[in-house]
């Protein structure tokens, strides 16, 4: 029985066939395989995913995970963390991606090919970067990787490397550079044969086009791009070969709306299945736009409604434009107060950046109000009644924002002083904490030891009172600690270590350079790491709290992570142990996210600039 299992086994590693994959689920279904043989099979499984479905590849790494972790196996605990962390990172749950990337990065020192494994995990890293918009620290790991590729003259790193580097440089339009890249990789590629990351450059090469405004070459590469990806059946490419085309057709040059909703309606369901939510919302946002250029406004505000749905706590690009799209939308239905009320939620977004930003774009919108008005004018009396609205509502609307950066100006004012109170708070908590502190530690543990001393000299009818003087002592120690621990002296790494090393279920881990920083934001950090850490001991039931500290030149981050009850996150505000710590962040000009679910433990994220504190 053994061999025929095995010769499946072989048979999916060889092919990966639809009909073979399913007989590999069978087999792992029905059959009592050896854990070797278990783990392979998960391996063969992941892999077939990997492009096609990041839930199912997802799911089949996480099983080889836990499966590897019984086996204390560090080859296989590198390659599923960084599978897992790559799916995590499609479906863009960024900071559980970044966990298992690092986690791999700790494996590598253990695996047979160190230093590749480390450009591969660099690579994801910078991946990662990128999605969060951090160019400058994504170029550097992408660079990171290809010093290593070159090193070691390994064609599948360096392809990665360039096609990486190429696309950052195609992001700022460094049109020269990124094509110059896509050359490199396309040779490697070819060289290869590797048609998925063939499909990775016809898609940069295409928007390099594209933006460029050399529609006819952009076409020409999404096509390619788009039968590329359907001989290998990789779904993902293929859909966004079918967006770029969409909106090669929204340009100037074509107004072909028809053909480009045909488009997007074939790629929607592809995106769907593969559950990458800002790619949907994205797309959905151009499926509304398309709306609007075919006059259909009543369908392009549901689609703009379904995209701002999707991407709810976005506040980037996609949710700016959805909502321009919202209130054109409106102002041709001669909906002027849901017009004003998007404008104004528009006005409350573009706040959140620099006012350059806002000026810039306020300005990009006047400029689409005014390409609107002139495409869509019809010589009848119906559509100058409709004209006059619509003048009249973007009278209504710049007063609104005028009205609404007023308002804004002086929330701001408030907000600055309710953050000096509560600093003002903070630093004397504080050195309130630091008094009592040594009060009980140099005071009354003096007063206490000196009595015990005294006692030692008379009759041993007296043990029992040495020793409830003993526990006193220990007692009035353990509170001076918690007040304000001495090893804070030595830094909040030393604090935080030494604080849940009390803890067996408590884990700590610490990346980065360990400097000494601002006291008040050691303080800050060490206080949040314990009241969460013991918020978590009382009320979640959890057997393992993992604690990690992130700390470089810039930024600190904190995450406490749990696998206990969780809660309902309606409720995520209730609770005087929260406010403290969101207090405590706000004071440092910091940011906390809380994600939890019943059943399905607690993940608390601190973020701290270390300049900005």
């Amino acid at each position: 029985m053994k061999r025929i299992i095995i010769v499946i086994l072989t048979l999916c590693s060889a092919v990966c066939g639809g009909q073979n994959i399913d007989s590999l689920k069978n087999v792992l279904e029905t059959q009592k395989l050896t854990a070797e043989e278990k783990i392979r099979a998960y391996e063969l499984l992941t892999a077939h995913y990997h492009f096609q479905n990041p839930r199912e590849a997802l799911r089949y790494a996480e099983k080889g995970f836990a499966l590897a972790e019984k086996r204390n196996d560090d080859e296989y605990l590198y390659w599923f963390s960084c599978q897992i962390g790559t799916q995590y990172e499609r479906l863009g749950i960024v900071d559980t991606a970044m966990v298992y990337l690092n986690r791999a990065l700790d494996y590598t020192d253990h695996t047979k090919d160190s230093k590749s494994n480390k450009a591969y995990v660099y690579g994801n890293m910078a991946n990662i970067h990128y999605r969060q918009n951090n160019k400058t620290l994504s170029l550097e790991y992408f660079l990171k990787a290809k010093v290593i590729a070159d090193e070691l003259n390994d064609k599948p790193l360096q392809l990665n490397a360039l096609i990486s580097i190429a696309g950052l440089h195609r992001s700022v339009f460094d049109h020269d550079k990124a094509v110059d890249y896509y050359g490199q990789a396309t040779l490697i590629a070819e060289e290869l044969k590797d048609t998925a990351s063939l499909c990775d450059i016809y898609h940069g090469i295409g928007t390099v086009f594209s933006d460029k405004k050399d529609y006819d070459k952009a076409i020409e590469y999404d096509l390619k791009l788009i039968e590329t990806a359907k001989s290998i059946a990789y779904s993902r490419f293929e859909a966004l070969g079918m967006v770029a085309l969409a909106r090669t057709y929204c340009a100037e040059k074509f107004r072909d709306f028809t053909a480009a909703l045909e488009y997007v309606n074939q790629a929607l369901p592809i995106l769907e299945k593969l559950g990458d939510p800002r790619l949907i919302a994205g797309t959905i946002e151009l499926q509304s736009y398309i709306y609007l250029g075919l006059g259909r406004f009543k369908e392009a505000e549901t689609t703009a409604l379904k995209a701002m749905e999707i991407d709810s706590l976005e506040t980037g690009i996609i949710k700016m434009n959805t909502l321009m799209r919202l209130i054109v939308a409106n102002i041709h239905l001669g909906n002027k107060d849901r017009a004003v009320n998007y404008f104004t939620e528009y006005v409350d977004i573009v706040n959140q950046y620099n006012d350059k930003s806002f000026h810039e774009t306020l300005t990009d919108m006047e400029t689409r109000y005014e390409t609107e008005k002139k495409e869509t004018r019809i010589a009848t009396l119906e559509w100058e009644r409709r004209l006059y609205v619509w003048l009249g509502a973007a009278g209504i609307l710049l007063m609104a924002a005028l009205v609404v950066v007023l308002w804004q100006t002086r929330r701001n004012a408030r907000r600055e002083k309710q953050l000096i109170a509560t600093r003002s708070v903070l630093d004397g908590e504080m050195n309130e904490r630091s008094r009592l502190a040594r009060d009980l530690h140099d005071r009354l543990s003096g007063n206490l030891s000196a009595v015990k001393i005294e006692l030692n000299q008379h009759a041993d009818s007296l043990k029992h009172v040495r020793d409830k003087l003993d526990g006193c002592i220990d007692e009035i120690r353990r509170a001076a600690h918690n007040l304000m621990p001495v090893s804070l002296q030595y830094g909040m790494k030393v604090a935080i270590e030494d604080f849940v090393s009390q803890f067996p279920e408590v884990h700590f881990h610490f990346f980065g350079s360990e400097k000494r920083i601002d006291e008040r934001l050691e303080f800050m950090v060490y206080c949040c790491a314990n009241e969460l850490v013991t918020n978590s001991l009382r009320h979640s039931g959890a057997k393992n709290i993992n604690v990690q500290l992130v700390q470089d030149d810039r930024d600190v981050t904190l995450t406490v992570s749990d696998d206990g009850c969780g809660f309902d996150e309606k409720n995520i505000t209730k609770g005087i142990g929260l406010k403290n710590i969101r207090d405590r962040v706000a004071s440092c000009n910091g940011k906390i996210d809380v994600t939890t679910s019943p059943g399905k433990g607690t993940e608390t994220n601190i973020e701290l600039s270390i300049k900005n504190a």
